[in-house]
């Protein structure tokens, strides 16, 4: 599972909160390491998909971002979505990123 986190310390309280139907305390996690792609020679298109809490309820929602990685558009996608959305970042919760194509919107 990829958790995205400023940290290990809130990388590991969002795999907890991910995995509720398990109790913290029998729970044990064995590894936790930031994930490095190799060295990017080019700028991709990435989508996240996402999912946040706002006073009007929960959204889902997909983003389409420029970036040498993954991690790199998820940083753009935190402060992108406090502005015109009024999503914290504690609320925001990233599901799933991927690589697409040029041609696909």
């Amino acid at each position: 599972m990829r958790i995205f986190a400023p940290n290990h310390v809130v990388a590991k309280s969002r795999f907890c909160a991910q995995m509720n139907k398990m109790k913290k305390s029998s729970g044990e996690i064995v590894h936790c390491a930031e994930v490095r792609p190799g060295a990017p020679l080019w700028v991709k298109n990435f989508a996240v998909w996402l999912r946040y809490n706002s006073q009007y309820g929960t959204h889902n929602m997909c983003q389409q971002y420029w970036d040498l990685t993954a991690a790199g558009a998820v940083t753009q996608c935190y402060p992108d979505m406090g502005t015109p959305h009024g999503a914290r970042a504690h609320s925001i919760h990233i599901m799933k990123v991927q690589e697409i194509s040029e041609g696909k919107s």
